[in-house]
Order: structure tokens, then C-alpha cells, then sequence
């Protein structure tokens, strides 16, 4: 066997004299052909050619081995080496190969179908967590709209009459929180139109939501900034979230002396953003010790996100991690 193959390799094959009793034992299907395709050397196991075999071996240019199968006998297959004086041709039986290639394409047409099926499953379950989302957001808005018009009536009932400067002035503030309400309510009310028919909100369009929000927290002389650094765009869920968290912060910023309030938003892992918010004032005392701060405290623990509040001197820190809804 090991002299057959090296024989083939080397295509040279001896003379009969010294092969003979070689091919009287090899238990391979193998022939040895003349340049004309004609018998020279058979094993006894050999199998007469079938139709198409010659055919084949004559298109095929001598000198190089290849291998072939011909369509009146699929379950073998033929190999020829080239030989000095002709070509040798092995036949091997790929019947069980082929039943196991049968095979495997019929269970990769059942695991084709499998997928078609799971992701049919994925793009139904998809859509009905989208709707699912846009109906949570639609009451989640509707319930925050109805308590900030409930603060605002609360606030305008309570107005002080003008009796002299000082109630003048706490008239003005009243008004202007009133204010702040009115802009919350204007922004809060517009995500529910604005997720409409959207894959999300990314970053420019995050950013242009903060400078809206800044310039109506400028109007009220609490000067804002924001930086937006998101990578991925953020379902509107998570937005409306956010605004609660950003509002909840500038209503308290609004009971400081003069406030200036500096927003960074961004992601913290690639399932939850981060959201850092720092408020300086002139105020002497540590913010996050005020009876406004304990209020803020309780709003954002009514928020079901995870927060940190940090206060010194004038100054008051939050820190937000928020989910990424949808995700």
C-alpha cells in the first residue's frame, strides 16, 4: 500500500514483473491507463468504467491530478494521477460521504427555517416592545403633564398680593417657576410627537433639546450649558426620564443665589447613560444640606434611577446612571 501511494506520488509505475503480486493485493479500485484510456494494470476489486469516466479523463489535460464524479455513478469518486506513460485512475466509494452530505444539507434547510422562524419571533417581539414603550411614554407624559398643571395652578392660587416690594418680588419668582412649569410641560408633551415614526434620538438631536432647555432656564437668569456625548441614539423613554432628572435639578438650581447650572451627558457602559449635572451659586452654605436639596432627594428617588448628590459651599454635584430603554 505505502509503495502504490509513493509510486502515484512520484508517477512512475514499475514493471509488471515487479508489481504483479502488488496488485493482486491492493484492495483499492485503482487501474492503470495508457495515454489512449486504455487497461493496462488492474486490481482484482477493480469495477468496469462507467459511462462518462473516459470522456471526462480525455477533456482533462495530462500531467495534473484531479479528481471528478461522473452523474451514472454519484457515489464514487475518481481520482487520476498522472504517469509517465499514461495516468493512474483510483475509484473510492463516497456513498456513506454523500448520505451525510444529504444530511447535513437537509438539517442546514431545517436550522435556514429555524432562523427565518426565530427571527419572525425577534421582529414581532420587537414591534410589541415598541408599542409597549411608546404606551408606557404616552402615560408616563400624560401623569407628569397633569402634576406639573396641578403645580401651577397650586403656585398661581398662592400668589401673594402687591402689597409692597418684597411681595413684588416673590410674585416675579412665583411666576417665573410658573414659567419653568410651562416649558416643561412644552418639552416633556413634545417627545411623544417627536418619537413618532423615529429610530431614536441622537446625539444633534439630544443636543438640540439641551439648547432649547437652556435657553428657557436663561430666561428665568439661571444660566446653562450642556455637553452631549452619546455614541448610540437613545430611545425617546429614556429621554423623557432624563428630562425629569435635568428639571428636577433646575427647579432646585432656581432656589439658589444666582445659579449656573453645567450639564454633561454620556454613555457610561453600552447599556446605561450617565448623566452629570453641576450647580454653582453664591450661596454660602452646602447646598445639598438645604431643605430644597432634601426635596430634590425625594423627587429623584421617585425616578427609579441610581443617583448621587454631593454638595459643599455654593455648589451642588448629581450624578445619574440611567438604562438604556429597549436595550
Amino acid at each position: 500500500m505505502v509503495a502504490m501511494e509513493i509510486c502515484l506520488d512520484c508517477g512512475v509505475i514499475p514493471s509488471y514483473h515487479d508489481i504483479a503480486g502488488i496488485f493482486g493485493t491492493l484492495p483499492l479500485d485503482l487501474k492503470v491507463l495508457t495515454r489512449d484510456l486504455q487497461e493496462v494494470y488492474v486490481t482484482p476489486v477493480s469495477k468496469p468504467m462507467p459511462v462518462g469516466v473516459r470522456e471526462e479523463l480525455r477533456i482533462q489535460e495530462h500531467g495534473h491530478a484531479h479528481a471528478f464524479a461522473v452523474a451514472s455513478d454519484p457515489d464514487v469518486m475518481y481520482r487520476a494521477f498522472p504517469l509517465l506513460g499514461g495516468s493512474a485512475l483510483l475509484a473510492q466509494d463516497v456513498s456513506e460521504l454523500n448520505e451525510l452530505n444529504r444530511e447535513l444539507a437537509h438539517r442546514r434547510m431545517e436550522l435556514q427555517r429555524q432562523n427565518e422562524l426565530l427571527a419572525a419571533d425577534y421582529d414581532l417581539k420587537t414591534h410589541l416592545a415598541d408599542q409597549e414603550a411608546e404606551t408606557l411614554l404616552v402615560q408616563d407624559v400624560d401623569q407628569a403633564l397633569a402634576r406639573a398643571l396641578e403645580g401651577m395652578y397650586d403656585l398661581l392660587s398662592s400668589l401673594p398680593p402687591l402689597t409692597d416690594e418684597a411681595s413684588s418680588h416673590e410674585r416675579y419668582r412665583m411666576l417665573q417657576r410658573a414659567k419653568m412649569l410651562v416649558a416643561y410641560c412644552k418639552r416633556k408633551g413634545s417627545l411623544t410627537l417627536a418619537q413618532h415614526g423615529e429610530s431614536g434620538f441622537d446625539r444633534d438631536r439630544i443636543q438640540l433639546i439641551a439648547n432649547e432647555l437652556a435657553s428657557d432656564l436663561r430666561i428665568i437668569d439661571v444660566d446653562c450649558a450642556s455637553i452631549i456625548a452619546i455614541r448610540r441614539p437613545m430611545h425617546a423613554s429614556t429621554v423623557s426620564a432624563l428630562y425629569d432628572c435635568v428639571y428636577d435639578f433646575a427647579f432646585f438650581a432656581y432656589t439658589t443665589d444666582h445659579p449656573a447650572l453645567m450639564y454633561h451627558l454620556g454613555d457610561h457602559d453600552r447599556c446605561s447613560v450617565e448623566l452629570r449635572a453641576t450647580l454653582f451659586s453664591n450661596d454660602d452654605e452646602d447646598l445639598s444640606q438645604t431643605p430644597a436639596a432634601q426635596e430634590l432627594e425625594s423627587a429623584l428617588q421617585g425616578r427609579n434611577v441610581a443617583y448621587r448628590l454631593e454638595g459643599e459651599p455654593g455648589q451642588l454635584r448629581m450624578i445619574v446612571l440611567m438604562p438604556r430603554a429597549g436595550e
